[in-house]
C-alpha cells in the first residue's frame, strides 16, 4: 500500500526526528493546492503561517513524501502528533473510496485527481483553515494589508517567529503575502544587511524544484535576519483599527503512544472539535517498556457550558498486535 503525505510548511523545514523516521524523502510533483500564509499560530507566537486557503491562496504544486508505515491510521497519528492537532484537522483520502474526510471539496477533487494519476493508496495532509479574522489583532478578512498589520503587533519573538517562517518556507510557495513582502524595501534592505542573502533564491523556479535543504548555520543566519527585517515593518505604518533508513519496524513508538492517547482523552471531553493539546506533546510520555508508554499531559477544551478550561491528564497506553489499547486514563 502506498501511503503519501502532502506538505508545504514547516513539516518540510522544521525536523521532528519521530515523525520524520517513519517518512521517506520529500518529492515535489505533488498536487497543485491554494496556499496563503493566513493562520495564526498559536504554538509559533502569533506567527502567520501557511494553509490550504481557498478563498485568498495562490495555486502551488506542493510536496509530498511516502510513509513508511504500513497502516494508515498509523500515518495519519504521525501527521496528527506531528502538528500537534485534533483528527478533525486532519484530511486523508483512500482511493478506493472507503474513507475520506475534507474541509474543503474543492480540495478534495483536486487530491483524488492527482492520486489517480500517481496510483497512491492513502493521501494525508494537514487540514487547517484560515483563522486570520477570528485570530488576528486587526480583526478584519485575510488582506495583504491586514497581514502586514498582525505582524506589526507581534511581540519581538513573535516577528522572529513570522520572519523565521517566511525565509525557510520551500521555494515552491508563492504566495501573494509573499510576494507582497519580498516586494518591500525594508525586506530587501535586511536581506542586503551585510548578510549576502540572495531573494533570488528565495523565489520558487516555475519549473525547477529542487529538494528541501537547510544547513543549521542558515537557519541560524535567518533567525538573525528575522529580528533585523521585522523590525524594519514598523516604518511601514499599520492603521491601528539526508533520507533516514527504510527499515524503521512498524511497532509502537512515543510518537505514536502520543498520537493515541489523544484520540482517547478526546472521547471523553464534552467539546472534542475544541480540543488543543500541546505542540510537541510527545516529550510528556516515557517509554515503560515491552510495548507500554505513560502520558502526562494537558488539553484544552470546551466545557458543557462552552467556556474553555484546561484538563490535565495521565494514562498508560499499550500497543499488542499492531493495536493501541488503553490501559488507564484520569483526567483532572
Amino acid at each position: 500500500m502506498k501511503i503519501a503525505i502532502l506538505g508545504w510548511g514547516s513539516l518540510l523545514w522544521d525536523k521532528s526526528p519521530e515523525f520524520d523516521k517513519h517518512h521517506e524523502d520529500w518529492q515535489f510533483d505533488g498536487p497543485s493546492l491554494k496556499i496563503e500564509f493566513s493562520r495564526v499560530s498559536g504554538t509559533r507566537n502569533n506567527a502567520l503561517t501557511l494553509v490550504l486557503d481557498t478563498k485568498n491562496g495562490k495555486e502551488c504544486q506542493v510536496a509530498y513524501a511516502l510513509s513508511k508505515r504500513k497502516s494508515p491510521d498509523d500515518a495519519i497519528c504521525d501527521v496528527r502528533s506531528r502538528e500537534g492537532t485534533t483528527l478533525n484537522n486532519v484530511g486523508f483520502y483512500f482511493t478506493d473510496k472507503s474513507r475520506k474526510h475534507a474541509k474543503k471539496k474543492e480540495v478534495l477533487n483536486i487530491i483524488q485527481n492527482w492520486a489517480s494519476e500517481k496510483k497512491i493508496d492513502v493521501i494525508i495532509w494537514t487540514d487547517l483553515e484560515s483563522n486570520f479574522q477570528k485570530k488576528s489583532k486587526p480583526k478584519k478578512p485575510f488582506s495583504i494589508e491586514a497581514a502586514l498589520c498582525h505582524i506589526q503587533t507581534l511581540d519581538n519573538e513573535g516577528k522572529a517567529k513570522a520572519a523565521e517562517y517566511v525565509w525557510l518556507s520551500p521555494k515552491f510557495v508563492e504566495t501573494p503575502l509573499r510576494e507582497a513582502l519580498q516586494a518591500q524595501p525594508w525586506f530587501q534592505n535586511a536581506a542586503n544587511h551585510g548578510l549576502n542573502i540572495d531573494l533570488g533564491t528565495l523565489r520558487a523556479p516555475r519549473q525547477v524544484r529542487p529538494a528541501v535543504s537547510c544547513t543549521r548555520e542558515r537557519q541560524n543566519m535567518i533567525r538573525i535576519i528575522a529580528v533585523i527585517f521585522l523590525a524594519a515593518i514598523l516604518l511601514s505604518g499599520c492603521d491601528r483599527g539526508s533520507s533516514p533508513s527504510s527499515n524503521v519496524p512498524d511497532t509502537g513508538d512515543v510518537h505514536g503512544a502520543w498520537a493515541y492517547m489523544q484520540l482517547f482523552v478526546e472521547q471523553r471531553l464534552k467539546s472534542t472539535k475544541s480540543a488543543e493539546f500541546p505542540y510537541g506533546g510527545s516529550r510528556h510520555v516515557t517509554d515503560l517498556g515491552e510495548g507500554r508508554y505513560r502520558v502526562v499531559s494537558y488539553v484544552d477544551a470546551q466545557n458543557s457550558f462552552g467556556a474553555t478550561t484546561r484538563n490535565h491528564f495521565e494514562g498508560v497506553i499499550k500497543r499488542i498486535d499492531g493495536a493501541w489499547q488503553l490501559e488507564s486514563l484520569v483526567i483532572k
